[in-house]
């Protein structure tokens, strides 16, 4: 009995084993059937995904490349309206001498006979090898933009913007060059002396009145002439200022081109022409005077000898009438050596003047002195002749 109870627990057991094992095989195949549908549904939606997402993504594309290319000239536009963009395509020609509008500038500025070129010569060496810089600065216009410049940290000008209004297809302000400052080099004064007859030029430039600053300055004739209404040369200072260059004085009168040189005080002095012409006329009749009057001042010839020679009622006429010549004492001998005529001057059709320069050699016995002597002679035209009518030494 016992047995069969053991035999049947055991049949049991191994029935309830069976029933395990077929139930865990229906499991197991329940589970692979539901493993594939799971995978088929993923790679199902799976493709719906991507295929939405390519779509989508395709689509902002599309909303990307239109809103580009509506947006690229509107940001274009509004690009143009800040100045500082047009601030700098102006200072990339700032810095360049040859910049049309410094020859703009040069041409407005006031430059009192110099050229423009110069203006510009001068400019392209003072900017050469400088560092630029630019900022803002203050306007009180609210349509000008001012911006200062400067050149190795030193001011060396500024330039200007100005606003123009709903100037672009967007009606955004923009803003263009308007004008500039550069800097201009300090004037230095020069002066020239000259023959007030003389036409005198600085380059291109004429003096005139308005460039004189003393007129009627005496000469060495000045106060020797005729009591008759006869004009005496003067001078005339004029004076000038130059920026870029020391300035280039010419000169010419009636008888030709006139030379000019620098003095001590760095004036300009232009040289008056003498007439050669009158000399080569009157040198002949001037050296008899001088003879003449060597001789008379020695005491070798009479006063009615000397006054042949003379202007009555002149200034001359009367001192050779008056002259005491028995001071010069007792000589064997007195002649002009080295006799030089020159620097003729007339001062009207009839009137001249002429510089005397002799060595007056003085003998006695063995012994001998030279005098160098100097005159100024004055002569008159009468009755086809010159005569003397004044004279003094040069000292």
């Amino acid at each position: 009995m016992a047995k069969n109870e053991s035999t049947k627990k055991t049949a049991a057991r191994a029935a309830g084993s069976r029933k395990a094992r077929a139930a865990k095989s229906s499991g197991r195949a329940k589970s692979s059937a539901g493993a594939k549908v799971l995978k088929r549904r993923i790679r199902r939606n799976t493709k719906v995904f991507y295929g939405v997402y390519f779509a989508v993504l395709f689509a902002c594309l599309i909303v990307i490349a239109v809103v580009c290319v509506r947006l690229t000239p509107y940001l274009a536009d509004y690009e143009k309206s800040n100045p500082r963009y047009a601030a700098d395509e102006v200072m990339s020609h700032f810095t360049q001498a040859d910049w049309p509008m410094y020859q703009t500038y040069a041409e407005s500025l006031s430059l009192d006979g110099e050229s423009p070129e110069a203006y510009l010569s001068w400019l392209g060496e003072y900017m050469s090898g400088g560092e630029f810089s630019y900022q803002p600065d203050h306007s009180s216009d609210d349509n000008l933009r001012k911006y200062a410049v400067r050149m190795n940290g030193q001011v060396f000008g500024a330039f200007y913007l100005r606003r123009v209004p709903d100037s672009t297809e967007y009606g955004f302000e923009t803003w263009t060059f308007d004008h500039l400052d550069a800097p201009i080099p300090e004037a230095q004064t020069y002066q020239i002396l000259a023959p007030t007859e003389a036409t005198v030029m600085v380059g291109t430039q004429q003096m005139t009145a308005a460039n004189a600053v003393e007129a009627g300055i005496p000469t060495v004739w000045n106060g020797y002439m005729l009591t008759e209404d006869i004009a005496a040369p003067t001078l005339t200072r004029y004076s000038v200022e130059r920026r870029f260059s020391q300035p280039e004085v010419t000169a010419w009168d009636q008888y030709g081109a006139c030379a000019v040189h620098k003095d001590e005080n760095e004036v300009y002095v232009v040289e008056r022409n003498y007439d050669a012409r009158l000399q080569a006329e009157a040198t002949e009749r001037v050296e008899k005077v001088v003879n003449t009057f060597s001789k008379f001042v020695a005491d070798d010839t009479s006063r009615e000898n000397m006054l042949d020679y003379v202007r009555k009622g002149t200034n001359a006429y009367s001192i050779i009438q008056t002259f005491d010549n028995n001071w010069f004492g007792r000589h064997s001998g007195a002649v002009v050596t080295n006799l030089e005529i020159g620097d003729f001057i007339r001062f009207s059709e009839d009137t001249m003047a002429c510089r005397i320069h002799y060595d007056f050699v003085v003998s006695s016995g063995d012994n001998s002195a030279t005098y160098d002597t100097n005159y100024w002679f004055y002569f008159v035209y009468r009755n086809d002749q010159w005569y003397l009518y004044d004279f003094y030494a040069i000292l």
